[in-house]
């Protein structure tokens, strides 16, 4: 099954939020097709005359699909804004607010088309109500980051963070300039790289395309390899996002083993629970006084927590506590390497994140026949759940965009 065979199957609509404390932001609605979120950032920013750091988001959309969200745009007047034209996406301005930061939503709204079923219409309306009974009986499904937290053709981010949190600038450096995959359509000169390219010749063979690796390796020209120097070269969001992948791994890793043996919607004593009050989340941890209002809430409105490993996490102690320990062990860890004093914008403190994830709104409707069998569906999610992710609990099986990687 695939996603994604052309952007209209894959459509998103943000709940963004807008603060109004300082209202000194232009707030637009934006409508995009195929297109990065980042490079339309960029592209809007050019078009007004500012820096892409004055346009504020509250979360990275697919770019081969069609997305709706509301950004901001400080330092530039309403009539400015007004006559971007930019093709490909519609911008309409719907007032002032606060800038946008990342996170500033409530969930998305997702209507996607499934395709390339291979069974008949009776088989997958009996799996689909088969996941939907699975679903209401646990309350949710499985929050696991989806792929696009790690690449698909070229998954790196986690390896790289990896390194980095070891504080082995080299790795870090020569994996995300050099490590090469089957689908990788530069394989080739990544792997020149790592067999001895010198740093001018490999930085006149990459492609302007990729242009991460290019600078770091003209930093490495000029420094002679300062390897922490070529990661300076890189934006920060970007290098914690390396960090937040290996976090995001270790973390699917550990529910996927608490799941051998404790379902989803069970606690246990010493588990951190997460809910939701008031807008705010708040983590509390199970014991014999709560046990019985927890257990009651889990397929409701609460969910048992796995920890987001940083410098400051406490594992619980319970299963989920015992595995994280083990995990860290055989990678040979502990918590306190996340903690970077040499470089404290590759610092995490951790957090801790929901294994149950709620949909909403769930519909859908199976077209055609077999041979020709396609699926649309209807739901909403959660900030930080991924429509992937739950696509293939409900349908019991990897689905990815049609054509491979699109991030």
């Amino acid at each position: 099954m695939h996603i994604k065979e052309r952007p209209e199957d894959f459509v998103v609509v943000e709940k963004s939020i807008v603060a109004h404390e300082k209202d000194d932001c232009i707030i637009i609605d934006v409508e995009k097709r195929d297109w990065d979120t980042t490079l339309l950032v960029r592209e809007l920013a050019r078009r007004c005359g500012v820096s892409h750091k004055s346009v504020g988001y509250a979360g990275l959309k697919d770019k081969r699909a069609v997305t709706r969200q509301k950004m901001s745009v400080y330092g530039v007047d309403e009539e400015t804004v007004t006559r971007v034209r930019i093709p490909g996406a519609s911008i309409a301005v719907v007032g002032r607010g606060d800038r946008i930061e990342v996170g500033d939503l409530g969930g998305n709204t997702f209507d996607i088309v499934v395709r390339g079923i291979e069974m008949d219409t009776c088989a997958l309306a009996e799996l689909l109500d088969a996941s939907v009974q699975r679903l209401e009986t646990d309350g949710g499904f499985v929050n696991y980051f989806g792929y696009q937290r790690f690449g698909l053709s070229r998954p790196v981010t986690a390896d790289v963070g990896k390194a980095l949190v070891r504080k082995d600038y080299e790795d870090a450096v020569r994996t995300y300039i050099g490590a090469a995959y089957p689908a990788d359509p530069y394989r080739e000169v990544r792997s020149a790289f790592l067999e001895g390219m010198g740093f001018k010749e490999a930085y006149n063979a990459f492609p302007p395309s990729l242009s991460y690796e290019r600078a770091m390796l003209f930093s490495l020209y000029e420094t002679g390899g300062d390897y922490r120097r070529a990661l300076l070269a890189l934006p920060s969001r970007l290098l914690m996002l390396f960090v937040h992948a290996y976090q995001s791994a270790l973390f699917n890793r550990i529910v996927e083993a608490r799941l051998e043996t404790i379902p989803v919607a069970v606690a246990e004593l010493g588990d951190m629970i997460v809910m939701e009050r008031q807008g705010t989340r708040a983590f509390t941890t199970v014991n014999a006084s709560n046990m019985r209002a927890v257990q009651a809430r889990l397929s409701k409105d609460i969910s048992v927590a796995c920890p987001l490993l940083g410098h400051r996490s406490v594992l619980p102690r319970s299963t989920m506590g015992r595995i994280a320990g083990e995990i860290l062990e055989s990678e040979g860890m502990s918590l306190q390497d996340f903690e970077n004093k040499d470089m404290p914008v590759l610092g995490s403190s951790g957090s801790g994140r929901e294994i149950l994830a709620r949909c909403h709104d769930l519909s859908y409707q199976i077209n055609g026949q077999a041979g020709d069998l396609s699926c649309s569906t209807h739901f909403t999610l959660g900030k930080g759940s991924y429509a992937t992710v739950f696509l293939q609990q409900l349908f019991g099986c990897g689905i990815y965009p049609a054509g491979g990687e699109d991030l």
